[in-house]
């Protein structure tokens, strides 16, 4: 099997040894057309989330580890130890699990579902993927959902700024009456400026002039433009920054023009690579917190830990069954049609009585092959729902020989 992975997360590197690693998304773009440009039989997809960066291979003929540092020169070597490798059935279990929120820092977390399918849909856009990457994935979103409504992990609805929000409370006492600027528009920051609001404090979001159009602002916030964050940051209890710019949004050198002395701010940078510049801890009265210091594993019970193995091993072995029987799909198709012609030549003596009535069957005798065809297929697909996998060659040789044998005529 020719499907293989690398990657580094939070179990393996701090939020400052992964974010050489992070991805925007137009890097994502450039990476996975370099890869067909490189190789045009292999097929790659880009993940990159604030907690990791992974890349998914199938039939890439470099080494992926090596293949990724060769596009990423100016790191050199530096890092590699940080990798896992994962490669066929281990990869899809992984990715089944880790879309499920298995993996996450927040146990069920909701986001890496859609960040998964995000994944998917901008690999289909710029390069189509193999249909091998292109099922794994989607069926991985399929398991996720599974698990998300058959299980109470993840039931809480937990995600990535709630906890944050959450942690910050336990730390620093109520939101309420807080003021507080939410850095990004994006679905990070909707969710951060909503959640915030509704722990009662006083949110402002920034917004960048060419996106006021597109931009959803969840209600009861308020907004600044970006070029003003720095402005506006003296009279904010809490700052936080939460984008996929690959460069510092708030910078230590101009946010110590606009504080105020005497008082004390939080900052919390939810984004990898980082947003917010390691030097705003030199600044007297700032606390810089980072994903790694506001990400908490949180528990789940056992039995529904099981619950969601056993649903993931499920959805595992499916794709595993499509994806050895699909060498077998054109032997299906072969005896499917054949079926189709027989069931044609049984029913001639009923076409003749209804062309003796002065009916047209052209029609009648295509739907008929079509239904036998269709009626066929579905068996024989089934097979691989119950029968061995050793078995498969055997079975669809021999109808396909019982089928060459018949006497259609």
């Amino acid at each position: 099997m020719e499907l293989s992975m690398i990657g580094i997360d939070y179990h393996t590197a701090s939020v400052e040894e992964r974010e050489p690693f992070a991805f925007t998304d137009s890097g994502a773009v450039r990476f996975m057309k370099s890869v067909k440009e490189t190789d045009p039989d292999a097929s790659c997809i880009v993940l990159s989330t604030c907690n990791r960066t992974e890349l998914w291979f199938y039939n890439l003929t470099p080494d992926p580890l090596d293949y990724l540092f060769t596009q990423l020169p100016h790191i050199k070597n530096s890092g590699r130890e940080l990798f896992v490798r994962r490669s066929g059935t281990e990869a899809v279990s992984y990715l089944m699990e880790m879309t499920s929120g298995l993996h996450s820092q927040i146990l069920g977390e909701d986001q890496i579902v859609s960040q998964v399918r995000e994944a998917l849909n901008r690999a289909r856009e710029c390069c189509k993927p193999d249909p091998v990457l292109d099922t794994l994935f989607r069926m991985a979103v399929t398991a996720a959902k599974k698990v998300k409504t058959e299980t109470r992990i993840g039931s809480r609805d937990t995600s990535v700024p709630e906890r944050a929000v959450s942690i910050l409370e336990d730390r620093y006492g109520s939101f309420k009456g807080k003021q507080c600027l939410v850095i990004g528009n994006g679905e990070m920051g909707r969710l951060l400026a909503a959640w915030l609001i509704h722990k009662g404090a006083c949110v402002s979001m920034t917004l960048r002039q060419y996106r006021k159009q597109d931009v959803m602002i969840p209600a009861g916030c308020g907004v600044v433009p970006y070029r003003d964050r720095y402005k506006t940051m003296g009279t904010m209890d809490f700052v936080f920054s939460a984008t996929k710019s690959p460069h510092y949004t708030v910078h230590a050198q101009q946010a110590a023009e606009a504080l105020e002395e005497n008082c004390s701010y939080v900052f919390a940078d939810l984004a990898v690579p980082r947003d917010l510049d390691p030097d705003l801890t030199e600044l007297p009265g700032c606390c810089l917190l980072d994903m790694d210091d506001l990400g908490l594993q949180v528990s789940a019970d056992a039995g529904e830990l099981k619950k969601a193995e056993e649903i993931i091993c499920e959805q595992s072995d499916e794709f595993m069954n499509w994806y050895y029987f699909r060498d077998y799909i054109p032997l299906v198709r072969e005896v499917s049609s054949a079926a189709g012609e027989l069931t044609n030549a049984k029913l001639k003596k009923t076409y003749r009585e209804l062309r003796k009535k002065h009916r047209d069957v052209s029609g009648l005798q295509k739907e008929v092959m079509r239904a036998s065809e269709s009626a066929v297929e579905r068996i024989l697909f089934g097979l691989k729902d119950v029968l061995p996998r050793q078995e498969w060659k055997h079975i669809l040789e021999a109808l396909e020989l019982s089928a060459d044998e018949v006497d259609i005529f």
